[in-house]
């Protein structure tokens, strides 16, 4: 079941106000969607405030629940202000992917979510998703089939690595293929 409740966070404070430490506190406990503007100060930068919690709230996937602070993730707040934009990319990029069935796409998308988290390393990719290393390769291969894009190219890798955002950020997913992904490791140490 997605979550149906969103807030939007406004900070007022003093010049230099770090908002991290409580963000981190938050973190633990949210049970919904948050997006957190930048500090302000003057009550008359307070609709820019409230632009920028919004932008950081779609920087929150809609079927899921966490805290975004505005400007954290300059690529995801692009996508989250152009949403039309970021929907032809996704498209455009991960078409013929999408179209395969569930099980397929989640598969690849996953591989290709953990392959960006682990920078590029097939031995970490391999050992955050638990398969073979040729099997990171074999997937990464079936994606440039699909898509005509390899993660090999540097330009090829970036519009991949924006579209698969673009795809969480909209939601372009079924169920068990949008689970993977979820599931896919942001960070491999």
């Amino acid at each position: 079941m997605a979550p149906t409740t969103k807030y939007l966070g406004l900070l007022a404070g003093s010049p230099g106000t770090d908002v991290v430490e409580a963000l981190q506190l938050m973190a633990g406990s949210v049970q919904s969607r948050i997006g957190v503007s930048l500090p302000f100060v003057l009550l008359e930068n307070a609709q820019t405030a409230v632009t920028q919690a919004l932008l950081a709230l779609r920087c929150v996937p809609p079927t899921s629940t966490g805290i975004h602070a505005y400007g954290s993730a300059p690529i995801d707040t692009m996508l989250a202000a152009q949403p039309r934009y970021a929907a032809e990319l996704r498209d455009r990029a991960l078409g013929t992917l999408l179209k395969l069935d569930e099980d397929d796409a989640g598969v690849l998308l996953e591989t290709l979510q953990t392959w960006f988290a682990a920078d590029g390393s097939t031995v970490a990719c391999a050992q955050a998703l638990h398969c073979h290393r040729n099997t990171v390769l074999h997937r990464l291969g079936r994606i440039a089939e699909l898509t005509g894009k390899s993660v090999m190219k540097p330009q090829d890798a970036a519009e991949l690595f924006v579209a698969l955002r673009a795809l969480l950020l909209t939601s372009g997913l079924g169920p068990l293929a949008r689970r993977k992904l979820a599931a896919a490791p942001n960070d491999v140490a």
